[in-house]
């Protein structure tokens, strides 16, 4: 899920891919991460502290979809897994989000 600069606010299509993820999650016992990610614009505090909110409010929108809480885990990482030449918009534009991984 790509986030828009400095902001934590999922996108329509950010929406629609949590509708998928959480319906597949629903009634599966998974344990999912949640990265929230920055690009490397900004200070390195705020840059983490903007990946931590990213993970949580995609975990509040996944719970409130019917996934249970006990399934996510949340971390921030900011800047620390940028992906893309920072230097370029796309490359910015790319590292502004939220990855999950299957833990079991």
């Amino acid at each position: 899920i790509i986030f828009i600069p400095e902001k934590s606010e999922i996108t329509p299509a950010g929406a629609k891919t949590l509708d998928a993820l959480a319906a597949r999650l629903k009634g599966e016992n998974l344990k999912l991460q949640v990265t929230g990610h920055a690009c490397a614009l900004g200070s390195k505090e705020i840059n983490q502290q903007i990946s931590e909110k990213r993970a949580n409010v995609v975990k509040e929108a996944l719970v409130s979809r019917g996934v249970p809480a006990g399934q996510i885990e949340t971390r921030g990482v900011g800047e620390s897994e940028t992906i893309g030449d920072q230097k370029t918009v796309a490359g910015r534009v790319a590292s502004r989000r939220v990855t999950f991984k299957v833990l079991q």
